[in-house]
């Protein structure tokens, strides 16, 4: 019996060995040096070719070619101060129905994927968007993939969001205030 006993563990830990291997060599399979520097990347796991820098971003403009720029923080974010040429990403209509709902006068919240593709419909898909945020949010993030999502191809997040561009001093549209 002893023998028996043994033979059969032998064959499990063989077993087991060619699992663990088997499993191993799947996971090295699947390794990718891009997915590691986008989990090691603090924001929002984006790829570095998804990412703009503000003075990037500065250089752009100066080249004057086509692109968008999409200000996903809130609209009174926005109304307050926002970069010289930047769009709020959501509908006008967008914007009303949040308010509505905020007061309680009509029951169900916008929806915001609906009203994203509404306000981008008229773009075509390869035009270069630049998306930006508070420099502490994911909105940006949130909006690259939104926007690959729906289509578009060539859509990147600015780093450190419109605080990072307001403190180099770039172009920014402040509100006025009636006094």
């Amino acid at each position: 019996m002893t023998q028996a006993m043994l033979r059969t563990d032998r064959r499990f830990i063989l077993f087991s060995l060619v699992v663990l291997l088997t499993i191993s060599l799947d996971a090295l399979s699947i390794w990718d040096p891009a997915v590691e520097a986008s989990e090691k990347n603090h924001f929002g796991g984006l790829l570095p070719e998804e990412l703009i820098s503000a003075d990037q971003l500065k250089q752009k403009r100066l080249e004057k070619g086509p692109f968008i720029i999409l200000d996903a923080r809130s609209k009174k974010n926005y109304e307050e101060a926002h970069i010289e040429g930047a769009f709020l990403s959501m509908t006008p209509e967008y914007y009303h129905q949040e308010e509505l709902f905020r007061q309680g006068i009509v029951k169900d919240a916008p929806a915001a994927d609906t009203a994203l593709e509404k306000n981008m419909e008229l773009h075509s898909k390869k035009t270069a968007i630049i998306t930006y945020c508070n420099s502490d949010c994911q909105a940006s993030a949130v909006l690259v993939y939104k926007l690959k999502r729906i289509g578009f191809t060539d859509v990147r997040a600015m780093e450190d969001g419109f605080q990072s561009w307001e403190k180099k001093g770039y172009p920014v549209v402040r509100q006025t205030r009636s006094k």
